[in-house]
């Protein structure tokens, strides 16, 4: 598979975006480049699939690792697009958790 290391890299940077409500704030001073940074991958990221776009049209869709990979681009795209900070509301996960703790030490 030659495109292992896009699909690492499109896999990290959709980890990134969705865990980023645990590790965004605490990065001080580096939040503005690390912003920046996730920009420019999204950024490289669309490129890159459609550049893979215009392969596998040149190819005819014949190379199936090819189609699998730009399906995984078109849907961490568009979900990072859609839902930029979070696909998973964690704060109300938060909540209840705090709740249930709170109600452990009650008893």
């Amino acid at each position: 598979m030659k495109n292992k290391g896009l699909l690492i890299t499109t896999i990290v940077f959709f980890l990134l975006v969705n865990t980023s409500y645990y590790w965004f704030d605490d990065l001080g001073d580096f939040e503005i480049p690390a912003f920046f940074i996730l920009v420019f991958v999204f950024a490289g990221l669309g490129v890159e699939m459609l550049r893979q776009l215009y392969i596998a049209i040149k190819e005819k869709f014949k190379n199936k690792h090819r189609i699998l990979t730009i399906g995984i681009l078109i849907t961490v795209l568009t979900i990072v697009y859609l839902k930029p900070h979070k696909l998973i509301n964690f704060e109300k996960f938060e909540n209840k958790i705090n709740d249930f703790r709170t109600i452990l030490r009650q008893h």
